[in-house]
């Protein structure tokens, strides 16, 4: 039953793009030299619409990220364009930030939830990635993984790619954080996170808290990007994720 409702999301997702010309296009992209800009690729392989981040994008935004959401995940060309480069993935789009991070100009990744999907296109693929980065943060959602007797996991264990498996550049700084009462979908803008944890994936509890995530996600993301992710711990920003991580 969980399988047939994550085929649907997908598609659900995946087809805003046909009534939305807007969707997968640059946002506040604009670059001089030597500042600092974020690429997102997106779930479902990048196809999932921007639009469906839109609360996510705009914290972003908020929080004065350069950001792109690439339509293309065949050419990483456009990434020449822009320097100091932060690649940031989620789901099954953290193999295409991967990807996309070895271009030169890319010194940072994030990756949240990362689900390995090598496999699709490659039966001898390593058991793990090499990242040509000096710093890397990895997010893992809790409720993802977790089993009960009511459902199994929604994201197994063998499709995730852990921070064991992930090797970066030598003397460089691996981050891991675990959200503890979030769910692979509560990224998502509120309507599409509340269908998910409705159908799909459960979700933090308090379906209200899903804007206060978004913002420390963003929040998040700006300190590691602007070399401020030292600070972390001792500012008020963690007033916003009390007891939701850990």
């Amino acid at each position: 039953m969980k399988k047939y409702f994550t085929i649907i999301l997908t598609c659900l997702l995946t087809n805003v793009n046909s009534f939305n010309p807007l969707s997968k296009t640059k946002l506040n992209t604009f670059n001089q030299k030597g500042e600092k800009s974020l690429i997102f690729y997106t779930a479902a392989f990048n196809k999932i619409p921007n639009d469906v981040y839109s609360d996510l994008i705009d914290k972003f935004c908020d929080d004065e990220l350069k950001i792109v959401v690439p339509s293309d995940v065949k050419n990483n060309k456009f990434i020449n364009k822009f320097d100091n480069v932060t690649i940031i993935g989620h789901s099954s789009g953290c193999v295409n930030a991967i990807e996309a991070s070895e271009n030169k100009n890319v010194n940072k990744i994030i990756l949240i939830d990362p689900i390995d999907n090598r496999f699709f296109n490659d039966e001898d693929y390593e058991d793990y990635v090499d990242i040509c980065v000096d710093q890397a943060l990895l997010l893992y959602t809790k409720k993802s993984y977790e089993w009960n007797f009511l459902s199994f996991p929604f994201v197994p264990d063998k499709l995730s790619l852990k921070p064991d498996q992930i090797k970066i550049n030598d003397n460089g700084n691996k981050e891991v954080i675990e959200i503890s009462k979030y769910g692979h979908c509560d990224i998502l803008d509120r309507h599409w996170a509340d269908f998910a944890n409705k159908f799909v994936t459960k979700g933090h509890k308090n379906r209200f808290n899903i804007n206060k995530y978004h913002k420390w996600l963003s929040m998040l993301t700006a300190k590691f990007v602007n070399d401020d992710f030292e600070n972390f711990e001792s500012e008020k920003i963690n007033e916003f994720m009390e007891e939701d991580y850990k």
